[in-house]
């Protein structure tokens, strides 16, 4: 990706669907690990440099902090079928946790986050580099000039969930991106009759282990607890607990796995009758995170003499994993902003295959989405850019002129708080 002062529109092309296991192709498993990238944020921060569970000091005694910190957790790649582009031909993006995407600032009352500007995401290429490892470092624009690049769920502010464009290519990288027509939904909740019988599994980030050389995302599994029909209260720390949509699955998820895909894994004879041949993965949602099971903790105070300050508790993981539903991926796809970006990108691609006329069209529905939806966002800055280049490339010199202008004119920078982007 450009620097944040500039967005480029890129074409990449993915395999849109999972291949089906047979004679020499991979396993499904080995499928949905590909689908998994890492990801990494700096931040400034002032915080105790631990060393073996303790705050480290200097020679002199003095406590030493940390001033860079880092957030780390999973995302993975979806792809946006484009089908006037050819089969098997998709836009690619990346999803994960919202959560993610942001950090506390340094500075700010506790709780206060911000999004980051730009992120790394580690993905394993083809090709090892000169010193043999085959992980690349991409970044990923999230903010530019205080705008939100990334998408969001406009309808509900409290989803954790985010997708994001991302330049990159199954030519160059071992990945595959997922289809939506994977996702779970809550008709095929009602016609497959997904339960709490099913297994689930996901794959993400291994703190202790991420691999040296490659990625090596770790696979979970269990099963469904509950698709409830109502919302389920989650603790946000910015700012205490909100209803959201959730399901709940037995299995262990931890630091990390924040934005990992989460998968229901069919297969044989189904326990509400019918036998299913094969073996069918669909994507449930996105793993947000865990619920705490606290409890009073007890500590011997014969030696302390004031005790009132004391008010501790342990918490432990309750080995139950809260999902954001791979409908609300769909919802944020259905935004004008992220249809005028795949608007933009399908115009290039148009072009490229000598469609001229189509890809006029493409670039014009771009430009018109957001000048109704966003019309100070640097996206349209760049959707105006790019269909420039493109009438100039067709000497059509003086409409050019005039969509280069349009460009030029759009340099506002947001002052909007983050907690109220969208």
């Amino acid at each position: 990706m450009s620097s944040p002062s500039r967005i480029t529109f890129y074409i990449a092309l993915m395999l849109v669907q999972f291949l089906p296991r047979g004679n020499g192709q991979e396993l499904m498993i080995d499928q949905v690990r590909k689908t998994v990238v890492y990801l990494q944020g700096q931040y400034a921060c002032h915080e105790p440099h631990m060393v073996n569970g303790a705050q480290a000091v200097a020679a002199d005694g003095t406590p030493i902090f940390d001033s860079n910190c880092s957030q780390t957790g999973t995302g993975f790649l979806v792809n946006l079928p484009t089908p006037e582009l050819g089969p098997g031909i998709g836009v690619p993006v990346l999803v994960t946790s919202k959560h993610i995407l942001r950090h506390p600032r340094l500075g700010a009352p506790t709780g206060q986050t911000e999004y980051f500007d730009t992120i790394l995401a580690f993905v394993n290429s083809i090709q090892p580099n000169v010193g043999g490892s085959y992980i690349v470092q991409l970044p990923i624009q999230i903010k530019v000039n205080g705008f939100l690049f990334c998408s969001i769920d406009n309808q509900d502010p409290n989803a954790d969930i985010a997708v994001c464009p991302v330049s990159i290519s199954d030519s160059f990288f071992d990945i595959k991106g997922l289809s939506p027509d994977m996702f779970v939904t809550q008709s095929k909740i009602e016609t497959m009759r997904l339960n709490e019988t099913d297994e689930v599994l996901f794959s993400g980030l291994f703190l202790p282990y991420h691999g040296a050389n490659k990625n090596y995302p770790i696979v979970r599994h269990g099963r469904l607890a509950l698709i409830p029909k109502e919302r389920i209260p989650w603790s946000i720390p910015t700012s205490g607990n909100s209803m959201q949509d959730l399901y709940l699955a037995e299995i262990t998820s931890w630091g990390g796995n924040s934005g990992s895909p989460v998968f229901v894994r069919l297969s044989g004879t189904r326990e509400q009758g019918g036998t299913m041949f094969g073996i069918q993965y669909l994507l449930l949602g996105v793993m947000q995170g865990y619920f705490n099971s606290e409890r009073p903790a007890t500590l011997d105070t014969a030696a302390i003499t004031d005790t009132s300050h004391l008010d501790l508790k342990l918490s432990e993981n309750s080995g139950i994993a809260a999902i954001v539903p791979a409908q609300k991926i769909l919802d944020i796809i259905a935004q004008p902003r992220m249809k005028a970006y795949l608007s933009a990108v399908k115009a290039i691609s148009l072009e490229k295959a000598g469609r001229s006329a189509e890809a006029d069209s493409s670039f014009k529905e771009a430009i018109a989405t957001l000048r109704e939806t966003d019309p100070e966002h640097p996206l349209l800055k760049e959707a105006l850019a790019g269909y420039a280049e493109f009438l100039r490339r067709a000497g059509r010199f003086p409409e050019a002129n005039f969509q280069q202008r349009s460009a030029n004119s759009i340099n506002k920078t947001s002052t909007t708080s983050d907690d109220l982007l969208r």
